[in-house]
């Protein structure tokens, strides 16, 4: 596989296909030359002084005649062929567990799970990887260099995850480039590129897409929208139905005003002063290749845009004039949920309200189709919803019936796809987009909703700051579990729900816990516990069995004190979603992205517990989407997203 993850063509001279992988030492492994040692060992004769023997022999006309230099050559490659294929081919061929194997003869299988951050990695190309690396990464584990840090100069393979295809397969992948995390130090830069599940860049048929949605108008189009008022992770998933919204159909995203977001709010001085947040403080959206995909702007930059005249159009909307005006760009820099303020929300989302068109969509009734059939059929038929999925064949009404689940499928056409400007009301409950992007939104093109799919792996994932304090925090814990006579560092991880959750039913004891989790993890294991618990009380009953640390643990060593304090939780999800066994909190939203970034990285469901025992082994067994769909993520965000088949199945082949 080439640097991209295309297969190289053409086969060695031994008839084995080989694979060009990143790494020049693993090149160097697998297409080392045959070289025959002239020095003896152990007082055995070498191959290469029995030939000299042979050699000074008289010749007899009878005797058979020695080997040639060259045959030997050959019989040597022939041998290495062998070994490759015995000992390592099947890192290659796919000796993965289906959905159907346990994780207990799963990690049997590979090591008992006592690796360190990626070993757990269903992942081809990463086992190969870390087969090959291993004894050095362990030698390098020793002081300020952990087993987390890339090897300088030495690109990683990319990160396939659970792929549930071979390279062959994944054609996305070809021209693309494992992603970097960099980490400023005072010594230098350190690199933390094996928490980058992501692509940078993207594969070359991934920067040269185009949707097929997108009109490719030379008049811009926006998409201006409301946050959730729910969590960060309610926050998140009603943004990436926005973004991707935007991507597929060619509009300008417009982001909010920067507001203080339900419990991201705290000061970094300590003061009961709220902070006000945009998205961009959290998510890598000055990503370059991203802006090339999608053109942001602030909403301060679209009032000015939408007030003005357009060559061959009159302006979209004419701001008042004296103090309201002035309340309303104040608004659109940043504002707050009271009414009475000087800069309301009120104020800038009833007047996009009033001006844009706004669809009467909601993420938990409806389901919003991409069809270009179904898109023309609704502009030159003026066709009703209905009407449309009546008229579709058979197996594509059955993949729409399937993936709506009882909820109303919504063809987009119309006005959704002709309107200039979009605002989606997403701050409200009956227009909530509180769903995944790839539970609300169905490309019937799979290469597209692949394409999606990548496109938010890819591009929607935390900055560099969270992930450099989470890599601190996971070295930490590493070498901790190393220094405690672990024969490879590892720790398993936690999810535990309190606080406000509405779910009372799954906020148990910590005994309820201990009963749960007992026969998963082993005695006085490091468990990482990701919780908004704020009594450590309340964990005494699992101290007795386990070696329990929380992020406040590591304060000093991830030099948690000068980051901004609404970063922890995000860090709390990465820390947690590396353990090597993971159990969470059904219902959450929290754990259910620890899943999905565990789905990224190549771990199996098999890992992943609930702590609900009816629900405990959900992640075990491959379902598609449905019922109550945010109550967990699903492996079709993840599975095979590469390629451009539709995989149901958890396995590498």
């Amino acid at each position: 596989m080439a640097a991209g993850g295309d297969p190289v063509q053409g086969a060695s001279v031994i008839g084995v296909r080989k694979m060009e992988l990143s790494s020049p030492l693993l090149l160097d492994a697998i297409n080392r030359p045959a070289i025959l040692d002239d020095k003896p060992q152990n007082n055995q004769t070498s191959n290469s002084q029995r030939l000299r023997r042979l050699k000074r022999r008289p010749q007899i006309a009878t005797r058979t005649k020695p080997p040639s230099q060259d045959r030997l050559v050959v019989v040597f490659v022939t041998a290495s062929a062998i070994f490759f294929l015995v000992t390592i081919y099947p890192f290659l061929s796919g000796d993965f567990p289906s959905s159907g194997i346990s994780h207990k003869d799963w990690l049997h299988k590979h090591g008992d799970g006592h690796g360190g951050i990626l070993d757990l990695a269903e992942n081809k190309t990463l086992l190969l990887w870390h087969h090959l690396m291993g004894k050095q990464r362990q030698q390098s584990f020793e002081g300020d260099i952990s087993i987390i840090n890339r090897i300088k100069d030495d690109p990683l393979p990319l990160a396939r995850g659970v792929s549930g295809l071979p390279p062959s397969k994944t054609p996305a992948l070809i021209g693309a480039q494992h992603g970097s995390i960099q980490c400023p130090t005072a010594v230098g830069v350190l690199h933390m590129d094996e928490l980058a599940y992501w692509n940078d860049p993207q594969g070359e048929r991934d920067v040269s897409f185009i949707s097929p949605f997108n009109p490719q108008s030379k008049e811009k189009r926006y998409v201006t929208f409301e946050p959730d008022r729910g969590g960060w992770n309610n926050i998140r998933m009603s943004l990436e139905n926005v973004i991707v919204f935007a991507a597929a159909t060619g509009r300008t995203l417009v982001l909010p005003p920067d507001t203080p977001f339900y419990l991201l709010s705290q000061n970094p001085d300590g003061t009961k002063r709220k902070v006000h947040h945009g998205f961009a403080d959290f998510l890598d959206l000055e990503n370059v290749a991203l802006r090339n995909k999608l053109e942001i702007i602030s909403m301060t930059e679209f009032l000015e845009t939408g007030s003005k005249k357009r060559r061959g159009h009159k302006k979209m909307f004419t701001i008042p004039v004296g103090s309201e005006g002035k309340k309303l760009r104040k608004s659109a820099e940043e504002c707050i949920y009271v009414a009475k303020s000087d800069r309301p929300c009120d104020a800038i989302y009833e007047f996009l309200r009033s001006h844009a068109y706004v669809p009467e969509l909601q993420a938990g009734r409806d389901c919003l189709i991409f069809d270009l059939d179904a898109q023309k059929a609704s502009t030159m038929q003026h066709s009703t919803d209905s009407q449309i999925f009546d008229s579709l064949p058979y197996a594509q009404k059955e993949n729409v019936e399937e993936f709506c689940d009882e909820r109303n499928p919504i063809f987009y056409g119309k006005e959704l796809a002709s309107a200039p400007w979009i605002h989606f009301h997403a701050g409200e409950k009956h227009h909530r987009l509180l769903n995944h992007f790839y539970t609300f939104m169905y490309f019937t093109d799979t290469k597209v909703d692949h394409y999606y799919k990548r496109f938010v792996r890819d591009f929607l994932h935390y900055g560099d700051a969270i992930y450099c304090a989470a890599g601190k925090v996971i070295r930490a814990l590493e070498q901790e579990a190393k220094q405690s006579g672990s024969s490879q560092p590892s720790f398993s991880s936690m999810h535990v729900r309190r606080g406000d959750f509405q779910y009372k039913k799954v906020k148990i004891t910590a005994h309820d816990w201990y009963n749960i989790t007992k026969e998963l993890f082993r005695k006085n294991e490091i468990i990482y516990i990701a919780t908004d618990e704020k009594n450590r009380d309340f964990f005494k009953p699992l101290t007795k069995h386990y070696n329990l640390r929380f992020l406040s643990d590591f304060s000093d060593a991830a030099g948690l004190k000068d980051l901004d304090p609404n970063f922890m939780g995000m860090i709390d999800t990465i820390v947690a979603s590396r353990g090597r066994l993971f159990v969470g909190t059904w219902f959450s939203t929290f754990t259910g992205y620890i899943n999905r970034l565990r789905g990224y990285y190549g771990m199996p469901g098999s890992t992943s517990y609930y702590s609900t025992p009816e629900r405990k082994f959900n992640t075990h067994t491959w379902v598609n989407p449905h019922k109550v769909m945010t109550a967990r993520e699903w492996p079709t965000a993840w599975v095979g997203i590469d390629g451009d088949e539709d995989v149901r199945e958890e396995r590498a082949t």
